[in-house]
């Protein structure tokens, strides 16, 4: 079995020796099978089951720990949740007021008409990028470091849904809370993350990644070849994602923030309610645990707490493969079960479903918007007509035309998760630029990952997918 340079503390009680055990086997699978290549740090009760890193952290060979600066992606959004829930505490913001109240130069499509809570919880109705190129799109800045006359200055900016009634991933929707951050906070969003939540913390090394990814003192991003060889990404710059996407942290870092919001503290229970909620989202069955998770090119991370546990687990890999989302599963699955041993909740019955395609944003809302109400619906007829328009005839199904076939599969699904009555969750990946569905159903999860064909980029080009 591989050995890892992972550091694992002697243990003081027969539990936690096994969860150690557990954990740390479980963490050498994860490296063998490319779901791990990074920095880990877990906790249980406070005492230490895990930590330091597996693989390197740049191409010269420095090895990954849990002091290795890592871009954390998403990640940075929790960040941006806590700095707004502590003005709330201090009576400075309201979440259910209209976002206009704290800076009415904001477009005036969201002004009067949306909220803090809307945008937090992705329930704003805002695109989730600006362009379709997802990849470099972000955030200009003025000579101050301020983003909120950029946003201002978005007045041809629409709406896709109407406020508050669907969730759907919106960066967009973070940078206008980023705005009103510093309006209220009179400082750089940065300024007012640094003071709300990283000084309060001791999260020294947590900071804005303001350079193209290569520095010598942080952790590169590789993509695994076919012959399972990390090989670097390209450098690119990350500051542009502003308060959705723009920090570098460490495993510590982020193991001393989770630890901080294992309870009421540093958040007052009212506003850590609010967290574990997902600000008070409907279908948030789980009120004790949270996970964020983030991922850019080279990087797939997870920060997970569980409350009721005690459980505070990091995992930041900064080597990933052809689905990165594997590693977010990793984690919050064989690695959270591994740790609670029979404590652990049971694990979700998920269907995977894998697509090429290629639709850009502006399409994307039409096509899979009308899909969901489809399947919703039970429609096979009108199904069939929709896979006709959007896959390739004969090139997904093995045996010629099976539109029929295809439409009774997600019908099936459909009932998988208990009828029509589920949840919507969707985002792109930054890139390669894949788009993710999850629906969520009676404590089942659906989830659809496509990705871009190489010719006819707005039409499906194949289909796979495992029984259930």
């Amino acid at each position: 079995m591989m050995i890892l340079p992972l550091l694992l503390l002697l243990a003081c009680a027969p539990f936690a020796n096994e969860a150690r055990e557990r954990v740390a086997l479980t963490y050498e699978d994860g490296v063998a099978t490319q779901r791990a290549h990074g920095a880990v740090r877990i906790l249980l009760d406070g005492e230490l089951l895990l930590a330091g890193g597996s693989g390197r952290a740049t191409e010269q060979g420095t090895r990954v720990t849990s002091d290795t600066p890592v871009r954390i992606a998403s990640v940075t959004k929790l960040f941006t949740q806590l700095a707004v829930l502590r003005l709330v505490q201090a009576g400075t913001l309201d979440l259910d007021l209209p976002v206009g109240h704290y800076r009415p130069s904001l477009p005036a499509v969201l002004r009067d008409r949306v909220t803090l809570r809307q945008l937090l919880a992705m329930q704003s109705g805002l695109p989730r990028e600006l362009t379709d190129d997802s990849a470099t799109s972000g955030i200009e800045f003025d000579d101050e470091g301020r983003a909120g006359p950029f946003l201002d200055a978005l007045t041809d900016l629409q709406l896709e849904s109407e406020p508050g009634s669907r969730t759907a991933y919106s960066n967009v929707g973070y940078w206008m809370v980023g705005a009103v951050l510093e309006a209220v906070g009179q400082d750089t969003w940065e300024a007012v993350v640094k003071r709300e939540v990283l000084t309060p913390l001791g999260l020294e090394a947590t900071r804005v990644d303001h350079g193209d990814g290569s520095a010598p003192d942080q952790a590169w991003g590789f993509v695994f070849d076919g012959d399972g060889v990390p090989q670097p990404v390209e450098p690119f710059h990350v500051s542009q994602r502003y308060c959705s996407g723009s920090l570098l942290s460490t495993a510590r870092d982020l193991a001393t923030l989770g630890s901080a919001l294992l309870q009421p503290g540093f958040l007052e229970p009212r506003t850590h309610a609010e967290l574990f909620s997902r600000f008070g989202a409907a279908d948030a069955e789980d009120r004790e645990s949270l996970s964020a998770l983030g991922h850019v090119p080279g990087f797939a991370n997870v920060l997970h707490v569980n409350a009721a546990h005690g459980l505070v687990l990091v995992v930041l890999n900064n080597a990933v493969g052809d689905d990165p989302m594997q590693s977010g599963s990793f984690a919050t699955g064989a690695l959270v079960r591994a740790a609670l041993g029979d404590a652990a909740p049971p694990p979700r019955k998920e269907v995977w479903y894998y697509a090429d395609k290629g639709l850009p944003d502006s399409a994307m809302g039409r096509a899979v918007g009308t899909w969901i109400e489809l399947v919703r619906a039970g429609d096979r007829d009108a199904l069939i007509a929709r896979h006709e328009e959007f896959f390739l005839p004969g090139e997904f199904a093995q045996d010629g035309n099976s539109y029929a076939a295809l439409a009774d599969l997600f019908l099936s699904m459909r009932d998988h998760l208990g009828g029509g009555d589920f949840e919507v969750y969707c985002y792109r990946d930054e890139a390669p630029p894949e788009f993710y569905l999850w629906l969520r159903g009676e404590g089942r999860e659906l989830r659809l990952m496509f990705r871009p064909a190489p010719s006819m980029p707005t039409h499906i080009k194949d289909i796979a997918y495992p029984a259930f």
